[in-house]
C-alpha cells in the first residue's frame, strides 16, 4: 500500500486501526464541538488522536540546534545517553527515533552547555 498519497485523516484512521482501537459512537464534546463517533482503546475514551502533531515547544529546540549547528553534537550525545553504541545498527536507529522527551532533552542541554560554555 502506497501511504504517501493518503490524507492526515486517513493515516490517522490507519494508526488507530493497526493499534487495535475501535471507532465507535459516542457523543461526545471536545473544544466546543460536539461530535458523534469517538475511538476508544477498550473502554478507554481516546477521542480523535493526531499522530501527526509535533509539540511545538519542542521544535524550538530543534530550531536552535539547527541555528547554532549543532545537529551533528547533539545526535552523538543523544547516542551516547541512549548507549546505542551498545546496540545492532537496526536497534540503534530505532531506538534514536524514539528517543524519550527527557533524554531528548538531557542531550539538549548538553551540548547547548558546551556551547555557552565556548
Amino acid at each position: 500500500m502506497t501511504y504517501h498519497a493518503l490524507s492526515e485523516d486517513d493515516l490517522n484512521q490507519l494508526c488507530c486501526l493497526r493499534l487495535g482501537w475501535e471507532l465507535r459512537d459516542h457523543l461526545w464534546e471536545y473544544g466546543s464541538v460536539w461530535h458523534e463517533k469517538a475511538w476508544f482503546k477498550g473502554d478507554i475514551l481516546m477521542g480523535f488522536p493526531n499522530f501527526l502533531i509535533q509539540d511545538p515547544v519542542l521544535s524550538y529546540l530543534e530550531e536552535h540546534l539547527v541555528q547554532w549547528g549543532l545537529q551533528e553534537h547533539f545526535g552523538q550525545v543523544l547516542f551516547n545517553l541512549l548507549e546505542a553504541r551498545h546496540l545492532n545498527h537496526t536497534q540503534a536507529w530505532f531506538t534514536l527515533a524514539h528517543a524519550p522527551l527527557r533524554t531528548r532533552v538531557l542531550a539538549f542541554l548538553q551540548v547547548t552547555e558546551q556551547k555557552q560554555n565556548l
